[in-house]
């Protein structure tokens, strides 16, 4: 590395107790294969980063804000794919947004549902509808995709509502 004058990356590597690794990547394409895309960790600051892992715990990425992340693919559309991905995973709720979101799990007193990769707030039984509900399984099932809205966190979970979406102006 010092041949090719990259100082910089060499003396970052000096705050670490390992010698200082460069890595090429050279993608080989095979034909009739699909295309694909490499994901990794950049160059930190600091001993303390976190590297990119699969879901769900894919979400840890932004809490290494000191790092960066490269996407590496065949063809621009893949990394742009793997791009929009990654900022799916990092977004972070925001109350009072409406979200298209999937019934994963049925439960006596309301539904959870998955509004984000990786998060899941609480629909409850008394925000499924302006009318009492009886039985949350008459009303929904798993796997159903439902718009709900945000309404609000207690104790860092998410609280949801249909009965919310309805003006009730009108």
């Amino acid at each position: 590395m010092q041949a090719l004058k990259m100082g910089s990356l060499l003396s970052v590597s000096q705050g670490s107790k390992q010698p200082a690794k460069l890595v090429i990547i050279k993608y080989m394409p095979i034909k009739k294969k699909q295309p694909i895309v490499l994901v990794g960790k950049g160059i930190t600051f600091d001993t303390g980063g976190i590297s990119l892992k699969p879901s769900p715990n894919m979400d840890e990425m932004k809490y290494d804000m000191s790092g960066a992340g490269s996407v590496i693919g065949q063809n621009q559309s893949s990394m742009k794919e793997c791009l929009a991905i990654i900022e799916e995973i990092l977004e972070e709720p925001e109350l009072n947004k409406v979200y298209k979101g999937k019934v994963v799990k049925i439960v006596e007193f309301g539904a959870f549902v998955n509004i984000l990769p990786g998060k899941d707030g609480l629909l409850h039984i008394s925000e499924i509808s302006d009318e009492r509900t009886e039985n949350v399984s008459d009303v929904l099932e798993e796997d159903q995709e439902i718009d709900v809205k945000l309404i609000g966190f207690d104790r860092g979970k998410m609280k949801l509502s249909i009965k919310a979406l309805s003006d009730k102006s009108d």
